[in-house]
């Protein structure tokens, strides 16, 4: 058909009238103007000093972030918060108070969070549960007399959806939550930095073969109106009911499959963030989520060798040690932090040293991951080792800039830290300053910095 300049123009027109329609419904959903990527940081109740202040952080990483969230309350079975989750304290109005005030001379906001771990669908799925739920939440975010929260993280995990993309009860949770977050502003809680409460989820990564549609990426595309940020924790990406070593938090799957399903390419970052954005979810919605945590396999027999694992994408006959209680749980949850520290014991009931070491590390660009490669004489004490460093960091920020993602989201400040009594000495630590401490808190500082171009966040569909 032939198209006539009066035509072009008038298909050209609407076509802006579309992208403006979108980009005015995203900016009137929005809590804030998106003009740089976010860093949200976690931090949890153990960081705080006397005073109820943060003590892990120096001027320039508050500098670098333009998000805190408070981690954590916990939740009862009657839809009650547990303020003192983890004992950590946060029942306590004045260390509240203290973390606000310290993050807003900064001018960071500060989200208040709640937590579960697969128990939460039955407060979800009673009203009066889930009412007792939004009515505690608004009350925090309140924070009684004293400055306001600046918005709420919901961090109830899996995020979990049906084959049309339905979480009935979680839906009417969000909604009867935003609902309520709407009657507060800067007016009548003048306390927060923005003009509304912002609203943020932790989400983990659709587990999905390669050519599924998906069901939990449905889900978000629909409730994104709802959200400030879906921060989606692209880390504990390998478990050995996989069979397979993997990277904790690999940003791309480098053509891998796993080997018991060839259709279904190993876990990462930009797979999962795709899927969501190929759905209809923004990009500007998401953030990238890294972890501070190290990940390790020990010892079992890789296939058609004498040898333990000690490397990703190896098979065994016979199964390797981890972090789960399904593989005998040997090794600790550990923290950057603690494979920084020389002879670091990360084998439970042994003495083998985890630590890092420049001969043990290996970089796999395919991933874009380090790790450290363990090989002792008998397989037993053989280890692979899955973290995060600065490089990777690095290159994971540069994909959030070049995907015009929203922003970053880190678990957790503090592991970067060694806790007292583990080695570290006092909370403030980390803002002793020697130079060793928060190198992945700076590689996102050094990367956001970096570049040419002006970020320009996605805020309509490519």
């Amino acid at each position: 058909m032939k198209m006539t300049m009066a035509n072009a123009n008038g298909v050209v027109a609407t076509w802006l009238l579309t992208v403006m329609t979108l980009v005015a419904s995203h900016a009137v959903q929005a809590g804030e103007k998106i003009t740089k990527p976010w860093v949200t940081g976690y931090v949890t109740g153990e960081w705080h000093r006397s005073d109820g202040t943060i003590g892990i952080l120096n001027d320039e990483d508050w500098d670098t972030l333009t998000h805190v969230i408070h981690h954590a309350a916990g939740l009862n079975s009657n839809g009650s918060l547990d303020m003192n989750y983890g004992g950590w304290g946060l029942s306590s109005q004045s260390r509240r108070t203290a973390l606000i005030e310290q993050a807003h001379a900064k001018n960071v906001k500060v989200l208040f969070s709640v937590v579960n771990f697969g128990g939460y669908a039955p407060v979800l799925a009673d009203a009066a549960k889930r009412q007792t739920l939004v009515t505690q939440l608004i009350d925090v975010l309140k924070n009684g007399t004293g400055p306001g929260y600046d918005g709420l993280d919901i961090d109830l995990e899996p995020v979990t959806a049906d084959s049309s993309g339905n979480n009935p009860n979680y839906e009417a949770f969000i909604t009867e939550l935003q609902a309520q977050m709407k009657t507060l502003n800067k007016t009548n809680n003048p306390g927060m930095l923005v003009e509304r409460p912002l609203l943020a989820i932790a989400t983990g990564i659709e587990v999905v073969v390669d050519n599924s549609t998906g069901n939990l990426r449905k889900l978000l595309a629909k409730l994104q109106d709802k959200l400030d940020q879906i921060n989606v924790m692209a880390y504990d990406l390998a478990i050995a009911n996989d069979g397979v070593t993997w990277h904790d938090g690999a940003l791309y799957d480098g053509g891998n499959k796993y080997p018991t399903n060839p259709a279904r390419s190993v876990m990462s970052a930009d797979r999962a963030l795709q899927q969501f954005i190929s759905a209809g979810v923004l990009p500007s919605k998401l953030g990238l989520g890294i972890s501070g945590e190290i990940r390790g396999w020990i010892g079992g027999k890789v296939t058609s060798t004498t040898d333990g694992v000690t490397a990703p994408m190896q098979t065994w006959t016979a199964l390797p040690g981890t972090w789960e209680s399904s593989g005998g749980d040997k090794i600790d949850r550990g923290r950057y932090s603690q494979l920084m520290k020389p002879g670091y014991q990360c084998v439970k009931g042994a003495s083998n040293d985890c630590s890092y070491k420049p001969e043990y590390y290996r970089w796999d660009d395919k991933a874009k991951m380090p790790y450290l490669s363990i090989n002792k004489a008998g397989s037993d004490a053989d280890m692979f080792i899955s973290y995060n460093d600065a490089r990777s960091v690095s290159e994971k920020v540069k994909y959030v800039k070049e995907k015009g993602l929203g922003g970053v989201m880190l678990w957790e400040l503090g592991r970067e830290c060694l806790p007292p009594g583990a080695g570290g000495g006092s909370i403030d630590q980390c803002v002793s300053g020697d130079g060793k401490y928060r190198p992945l808190l700076k590689a996102i500082r050094q990367t956001l910095r970096t570049g040419t171009g002006k970020y320009k966040p996605l805020l309509v569909q490519p």
